[in-house]
């Protein structure tokens, strides 16, 4: 990213979300740019549907039955290209789309506020402003009312900077080049992560189905879902690999987050790959997790809703914890099952095989005790266990760390992008 050139005198804007801008550039309200003008879909003239996504403005199918759609789209608007269309509602929610270009004449909710470039507007120029001004928070910051709403005069109301036509337009085209490229990146990194999961969970499926040696004899497992196992393994119903019964959780509503009380784990509070988020914490008083704390090596599973089947390994916590009345507790017989093993193996294809024949099956995405009970685990001797385990630790440690600086990657051309959208709506940037 160059430097503006040197011949281009700057001045203060006045407006502390903005900085400098060239000396030739006009502050204007929106109003003096844009108007408003709400078209209903009234006669349903219009059939090509759009929506705001945190992607910009995309086609949606509308017989699609997909999202919130309304009773009819006759109470849509209509939108026509090079319009502006933004979502200023409920502005405390910050993981959701604000402002978007629109590309193609199509009908959008009534509740978004549409802005129509006045002559001698380059409207694209304007949605990379008021992008910048989303990503600042700006809107955020002057959002009022007890849903933090912004309406259609106050967005109006906020001064913008005018560039002459010609600089609107070269800013926007470099823009559009730019970032293209970037999401272009993006796009290939979030490709490659994709690639190294499905190469971590075949790996722990092959680790955990057929062991470390690929010259092992097999011999058909005779469970359809796990396929061939060496030869000196068996397959094991969990029921037998526990030293207690399965038992539910505690049927507790998640109120407090005091410290020192044990920890009350729920089934949102670990990730797919059984890693905890600390920012979900949330406690139970001591008298009443007492009976629901969970010892080391402790796996959970989930019993019902979309998460059916995630499980979690309780490992290397510090501090006591307790599980909610969602989650099922399998405490396992250490003298004959690793719990290091069995929780890799609920990682595998396989048991995700067995998960969703369990579900084709019943009438509500429900998988009870009775169930996990039955649940079939191919098992190898107890030191092989540990030794797959170990073998595993290492390898997915190392496709982690690599998912983890792609991550990163990702993360910072993101702040280059921001930065890169904000110096150069503000004239900062060398675009020639």
């Amino acid at each position: 990213m160059s430097l503006a050139p040197q011949s281009v005198a700057y001045r203060e804007s006045g407006i502390p979300w903005l900085g400098k801008i060239p000396k030739h550039w006009s502050i204007v309200r929106g109003v003096f740019l844009f108007f408003n003008k709400k078209v209903l879909n009234s006669e349903l003239q219009c059939q090509e549907r759009l929506a705001l996504t945190m992607s910009g403005v995309i086609e949606r199918d509308i017989e699609k039955n997909d999202g919130l759609n309304p009773a009819d789209f006759r109470t849509y608007q209509i939108f026509q290209q090079d319009d502006l269309v933004f979502k200023l509602i409920d502005l405390d929610n910050l993981k959701t789309s604000r402002v978007g270009y629109v590309h193609k004449i199509g009908i959008m909710s009534s509740a978004y506020i549409r802005l129509i470039p006045r002559q001698g507007v380059f409207s694209k120029y304007f949605y990379y402003q008021y992008f910048d001004l989303y990503l600042k928070h700006i809107f955020n910051f002057l959002g009022t009312g007890v849903r933090s709403t912004l309406g259609c005069d106050e967005l109006l109301d906020i001064k913008i900077m005018f560039p002459p036509l010609q600089e609107q337009k070269a800013i926007a085209d470099f823009l559009d080049k730019k970032t293209q490229q970037i999401e272009d990146f993006i796009t290939k990194k979030q490709k490659l992560i994709t690639l190294l999961e499905e190469k971590k969970q075949t790996l722990i499926n092959q680790c955990v189905t057929q062991g470390l040696d690929s010259s092992t004899s097999l011999k058909d497992s005779g469970v359809e879902w796990l396929g061939k196992i060496p030869t000196h393994w068996e397959v094991r119903k969990l029921k037998y690999l526990i030293k207690e019964n399965l038992s539910y959780g505690a049927n507790e509503t998640a109120e407090l987050t005091e410290r020192t009380y044990p920890r009350y784990i729920r089934i949102t509070d670990f990730d797919q790959n059984g890693m905890l988020k600390d920012e979900t914490f949330k406690s139970l008083p001591p008298e009443i997790a007492e009976n629901f704390l969970l010892s080391e090596g402790d796996i959970l599973f989930a019993r019902s809703g979309a998460t059916v089947g995630k499980t979690f390994q309780f490992k290397d916590y510090q501090g006591l914890a307790c599980y909610a009345g969602y989650l099922i507790k399998a405490s396992l017989n250490f003298r004959i099952a690793s719990s290091d093993f069995v929780f890799y193996y609920t990682k595998s294809y396989s048991y995700l095989q067995w998960r969703d024949i369990i579900l084709n099956k019943a009438t509500i995405e429900n998988i009870g005790a009775d169930k996990y009970n039955e649940l079939k685990i191919p098992l190898p001797p107890l030191e092989e266990q540990k030794a797959i385990a170990e073998y595993l630790d290492t390898q997915i440690a190392k496709i982690d760390l690599a998912i983890s600086k792609i991550k990163s990657q990702i993360n910072l051309i993101k702040e280059y992008k921001s930065t890169l959208i904000s110096e150069a709506v503000c004239g900062r940037v060398g675009i020639d």
